[in-house]
């Protein structure tokens, strides 16, 4: 068989052939064919399933392919009672939303009852600040060491807090220390 003439014609054909175009990428393109056949055979899958989903959400939906025609009297009077049940509930609805919007305004108006007045507040705040001086100024008179500190601190007590309780009992202190 070495003599075969068309053997050899054949080892002389390809020996003068170039060898075929190869990609420089071999295995990338390869990776890429199997990455895409993969991401088409996915998509089919959802695809069918989409499908046969639709196909039996429908098919329940029909009586297995029979067409029921019924009396549009019927859907009239089906339509007229859900009507009803809407009027029904939208008028409840309201009726719910009167009764909230009044409980909320009588809450406001209880708190506003309840709540002293915004200048109440600050004169309250005032008159306790005034009696916080006056008191650790009454605490400083019972030292020895600290009877000018305390005369002083009367006194500031007067000029932050005039017209106030602790003002007049400030004064009423240092009146009777003979400041």
């Amino acid at each position: 068989m070495r003599h075969d003439p068309l053997n050899q014609l054949l080892r002389q054909a390809d020996a003068s052939a170039a060898p075929p175009p190869v990609g420089a990428n071999l295995a990338g393109r390869i990776r890429w064919r199997e990455r895409r056949r993969r991401q088409l055979r996915a998509g089919a899958i959802a695809a069918i399933a989409l499908v046969l989903g639709a196909w039996i959400c429908l098919g329940t939906t029909r009586p297995h392919g029979r067409i029921i025609v019924e009396d549009p009297a019927h859907w009239r009077a089906e339509l007229a009672s859900l009507d009803a049940n809407a009027t029904g509930h939208l008028q409840a609805a309201k009726s719910l939303e009167g009764v909230e919007e009044g409980s909320r305004r009588l809450g406001l108006i209880e708190l506003q009852l309840v709540q002293p007045d915004v200048m109440e507040r600050i004169d309250a705040a005032r008159e306790f600040a005034g009696w916080v001086l006056v008191r650790e100024a009454d605490r400083m008179r019972n030292q020895p060491a600290h009877q000018v500190e305390a005369r002083e601190t009367y006194r500031r007590a007067v000029r932050l807090f005039p017209g106030s309780t602790a003002a007049s009992q400030a004064m009423q202190q240092l009146g009777s220390n003979g400041a």
